[in-house]
């Protein structure tokens, strides 16, 4: 297995906006190198809007004290990936299927 691909895997936080009301920002969490493969794609038409997902599976090393969870993202090659399911493997390898959606 080969982890040639930095990701960045980030988390959601709250804060302040200038008129002090709160909104999500994302800030990075840990960037790590990944192995990536996809699992499946798709698109075509919702609403009038063409759409696409992409589904991925990143694998990292499992490192003790990180808590990955699917409240987070990731973001690479200039998408954000959305965490749905996070599987540690033999204490050697984390798996991390994420889906990648947008409208345009």
């Amino acid at each position: 297995m080969a982890y040639n691909d930095l990701i960045t895997i980030q988390s959601v936080t709250e804060t302040r906006n200038a008129y002090g009301e709160v909104v999500e920002a994302w800030v990075a969490y840990d960037t790590v190198w990944a192995d990536i493969d996809t699992l499946s794609g798709s698109e075509g038409f919702s609403a009038d809007q063409y759409v696409y997902a992409d589904t991925k599976r990143f694998t990292i090393h499992y490192e003790e004290g990180k808590n990955v969870t699917s409240k987070m993202r990731i973001s690479y090659d200039s998408g954000y990936y959305y965490i749905t399911s996070v599987a540690h493997r033999d204490r050697l390898r984390t798996e991390l299927v994420a889906t990648e959606r947008d409208n345009k």
